[in-house]
């Protein structure tokens, strides 16, 4: 009746709605090669549950009016923007040619903060979107250095 849990056992997302009227958000822990719909239907009693918490629970399957599985939704195909196109640093930054130093310091800092890789060290994202975020922080730090270095160059004149 409960199985232990196994390496290959996979955990399905769902939102069940109990007799006693409470919503219960969590995992269900489906044995590998099975589906859904077989644990369901099949001749345990109880769900192995997980709450969103991370309690595991056994549910008893009678007491279940409902059950929705959450798919995650498809995660959009990246492609370059201009800005990873562009050579120009105001575009890349994203400031008018005019842009004072202070307008410029402001759009960098804004741009450096978001792409930062200390943003995103702690989470483990896909390599394409980790590859973009460090491709932007260079590019965005290489706009601001050349800006920066012709500002000083103006000013020696």
């Amino acid at each position: 009746m409960f199985q232990n849990e196994g390496s290959n056992d996979q955990s399905i997302a769902v939102e069940m709605l109990m007799s006693d009227g409470r919503k219960l958000l969590g995992e269900i822990t489906v044995p590998y090669g099975s589906q859904l719909v077989k644990q369901l239907n099949g001749s345990n009693l109880f769900i192995d549950f997980k709450d969103m918490d991370g309690t595991p629970k056994y549910i008893a399957k009678s007491s279940v009016l409902e059950l929705v599985e959450q798919k995650a939704k498809k995660a959009p195909n990246l492609k370059p923007s201009k800005v990873m196109e562009s050579e120009n640093p105001y575009v890349v930054l994203g400031v008018a040619e005019n842009a004072g130093h202070e307008q410029i310091r402001s759009a960098y800092a804004k741009l450096a903060k978001t792409y930062h890789p200390d943003q995103f060290n702690a989470v483990k994202l896909p390599l394409e979107v980790a590859n973009y975020m460090t491709q932007m922080f260079e590019r965005v730090s290489n706009a601001y250095q050349r800006l920066n270095r012709r500002e000083t160059a103006e000013a020696a004149e």
